[in-house]
């Protein structure tokens, strides 16, 4: 599942990673690229988080949104994954 400020709420499969894509001006490796299955991702959702949901209400933080190609029932979405750059940062838990 996804969250993006412009897009809200969407979910998706995992179909592949460590996909390198390339918007025209940079080339990005170690995505993990989802399908969407529900919801949408537009324009201002980058930076937005993936989680997975378990049992209840225990989530697990995955990424981060990147961005979207496609369109329609082809609309792919990608994340950076969050082991890509967890060694930067420390996730507050309260």
């Amino acid at each position: 599942m996804k969250y993006g400020f412009a897009g809200g709420y969407a979910s998706g499969t995992v179909e592949a990673q460590d996909v390198t894509i390339n918007d025209g001006t940079y080339t990005i490796n170690g995505m993990t690229q989802c399908s969407l299955t529900s919801g949408d991702s537009i324009g201002g959702d980058s930076g937005g988080s993936y989680y997975t949901q378990n049992t209840g209400n225990d989530y697990n933080f995955v990424g981060v949104h990147q961005g979207i190609s496609g369109s329609g029932s082809s609309k792919k979405i990608y994340f950076t994954p969050y082991i890509r750059f967890k060694a930067y940062f420390t996730v507050k838990t309260s």
